[in-house]
């Protein structure tokens, strides 16, 4: 990771770094359909105007030449505004639960432009 530069900030205005040839892994927060709270719940996390912002600046990496990996919750918006890419489907399960009894698997997808 010698070359590796890591980034810390809002995603839109670091991705402007990004150039052709670059790699570029992203892995949001998210919501479920009823709440914008994040992942796990922490409010203020991701909304629905970020995940549109999202959505514009993979189709702008992958416009400049820039491999890009979204790792995000199963969401057929998602995969419908990034046509051309590909997706791998996965059961994920969560650990984020007072109760084990309580904790369950959630689908996700890997889009990726390469």
């Amino acid at each position: 990771m010698q070359k590796v530069e890591l980034v810390c900030g809002d995603f839109e205005e670091t991705l402007v770094y990004a150039s052709s040839g670059d790699f570029v892994y992203l892995d949001p927060p998210y919501s479920d359909a009823t709440r914008f709270r994040g992942e796990y719940s922490y409010k203020g996390a991701f909304h629905s105007a970020d995940l549109e912002r999202l959505v514009n600046s993979c189709k702008t990496l992958t416009d400049n030449g820039v491999r890009v990996l979204l790792s995000f919750k199963e969401c057929e918006a998602v995969m419908d505004v990034l046509s051309g890419w590909s997706f791998k489907h996965l059961d994920v399960n969560r650990s984020v639960a007072g109760f084990a009894r309580s904790r369950r698997s959630a689908r996700e997808i890997l889009a990726y432009n390469y």
